[in-house]
């Protein structure tokens, strides 16, 4: 499944040893780059999956505003650095670390969260329908 998402989104993902030069982030085991369609995940990630999956996030919901709103109703995963300094990067933050549980716990996520499943379950299916 996740190997046909990446395709259906059309993004690259580049393994590196450093992707905080290219993401501009002091903080990051990857970034989305949106001008380019690119992943970038460092290769030393405690955790490959999440941060894949955390960065699919940042780029199915992009430029989905729907999202942000949605995400607005639950509370942050974690918290976030004192520079992530706008409510727009703190809910793009959010929607992704949401969508790596969705992706990572689906099952339990399903029940936590069932309102947020329907809908990360219908945008990554919409993908399949093109």
């Amino acid at each position: 499944m996740i190997l046909e998402l990446i395709a259906a989104i059309g993004v690259s993902i580049l393994f590196t040893e450093n992707p905080q030069m290219t993401c501009g982030n002091a903080y990051s085991f990857g970034c989305y780059l949106p001008q380019k369609n690119e992943i970038h995940l460092s290769y030393y990630s405690k955790d490959i999956n999440h941060s894949l999956y955390h960065e699919l996030g940042h780029s199915i919901f992009y430029n989905d505003d729907y999202s942000r709103i949605i995400i607005k109703g639950y509370k942050p995963l974690q918290e976030y650095p004192s520079d992530y300094d706008t409510e727009r990067k703190i809910l793009d933050e959010t929607v992704a670390d949401y969508f790596a549980e969705f992706m990572l716990n689906n099952k339990e996520f399903s029940v936590k969260y069932p309102c947020l499943w329907l809908y990360f379950d219908e945008k990554i299916n919409s993908y399949s329908a093109i």
